[in-house]
């Protein structure tokens, strides 16, 4: 993830509603609601319904929604539900992807559109 300073949803920490942060985020918990942050990861123990504007995007857990952003790694044991637009996209043996992958050189000017 990129910059030092990270904003941490604890694994203890259920958030319903969207989440923005300027920083990078830490999902242990669970949200119910949309992320728009620097970059996202998601433990594994966590969850997320939601869509993410990021970006990265680094997924262990499981995740319902739609992602848009640069770069998108899906990990071995992580569960996704959703469409992917991205310009890379990388999902480990193990991961689970059910959804479409949309390629994209600037999916963040996609998602600046839509929210407008």
């Amino acid at each position: 993830m990129g910059s030092a300073v990270k904003s941490i949803i604890g694994n203890e920490v259920t958030i319903t509603g969207n989440v923005v942060s300027k920083s990078d985020v830490l999902l242990e918990g669970r949200v119910e609601g949309d992320i728009h942050c620097g970059s996202l990861h998601v433990g594994d123990k966590a969850s997320l319904i939601g869509d993410v504007v990021a970006q990265e995007v680094m997924l262990h857990g499981s995740m319902k929604g739609d992602i848009c952003c640069h770069d998108v790694l899906l990990k071995a044991g992580a569960q996704f539900d959703g469409d992917i637009i991205c310009k890379s996209l990388a999902v480990e043996e193990g991961a689970e992807f059910l959804g479409r992958s949309l390629p994209s050189d600037d999916p963040l000017a996609k998602a600046t559109k839509s929210e407008n």
